[in-house]
């Protein structure tokens, strides 16, 4: 990411590119979080089941300030609310 004006980087890791993409678009392969029933019946929990078929709301909450936000926007994952400041500024993408 980009440096902010007190030249810190912001490090955001592939697997958290990943899991936010499913939050957002599902998950194509089953989960290995399942549960069986006495016959053996593979169970999925409901919030399982929403994480995998995607759709997910996601919002980023970061204590960046907001020209940081929107220096390093580009560079995130689309979600459908931004937080700056710890919480002082919440925006909405169109």
């Amino acid at each position: 990411l980009p440096p902010s004006k007190t030249g810190t980087r912001g490090v955001l890791s592939t697997r958290t590119l990943t899991l936010c993409h499913q939050l957002r678009h599902g998950n194509p392969t089953p989960s290995s979080n399942k549960y069986d029933d006495e016959e053996g019946t593979a169970i999925i929990s409901n919030k399982q089941q929403r994480i995998n078929s995607g759709g997910v709301p996601f919002v980023l909450v970061s204590g960046m300030r907001t020209t940081t936000l929107f220096q390093r926007l580009p560079y995130l994952p689309r979600a459908d609310a931004y937080v700056s400041e710890s919480g002082g500024r919440i925006f909405y993408p169109r």
